[in-house]
């Protein structure tokens, strides 16, 4: 048994983005104190207006690019996507897929909300920040997720599939 079967890593696949975006909300307390100074510090170069409209303009992106893998999973009727249509797997993608266009819609929202209300790194505004900060970790390890997924269901040419059909 190889060492990542005997720690269940097959079964945790589908969790791997939501545990990153936890890491990165436990690393954002944990090191609070020194990252509300670097982030409050106006002579720093990461200023957060700046920050809040990268992360809308990518989530914005994102959220796009992901519908319209969507729209053709769900549209494309033959080929290898019409073939692997009905398996576990093809549903695990699909769901995967809606799970990131939801989580991507949500942080462009709230994007947009920072970018209209804009919070400092203080007090209450501080762990509000923190949480928008693993959203967006969520989000992009989604993404990455699906786009690697989707990467090797579009490289299964479609004439492969007819050919072996046939024989």
């Amino acid at each position: 048994m190889r060492f990542a079967e005997a720690l269940g890593a097959k079964k945790m696949k589908g969790c791997m983005p939501l545990v990153g975006a936890l890491l990165i909300l436990a690393c954002a307390t944990v090191f609070h104190e020194p990252i509300a100074a670097h982030l409050g510090n106006p002579d720093s170069r990461v200023q957060l207006e700046n920050l809040y409209a990268a992360v809308f303009d990518w989530s914005a992106i994102q959220t796009g690019f992901l519908f319209a893998v969507y729209g053709f999973v769900v549209g494309k009727n033959d080929g290898f996507i019409g073939a692997i249509r009905k398996t576990p797997a093809m549903g695990k993608f699909t769901a995967s897929l809606r799970r990131a266009i939801l989580v991507g819609f949500l942080l462009t929202f709230t994007s947009m909300m920072l970018l209209l209300y804009p919070l400092q790194p203080i007090a209450w505004e501080y762990w509000v920040l923190s949480l928008w900060l693993a959203l967006f970790m969520w989000a992009f390890f989604l993404f990455c997720s699906v786009a690697l997924t989707f990467g090797v269901i579009v490289k299964v040419p479609d004439h492969d599939l007819m050919k072996r059909r046939d024989h």
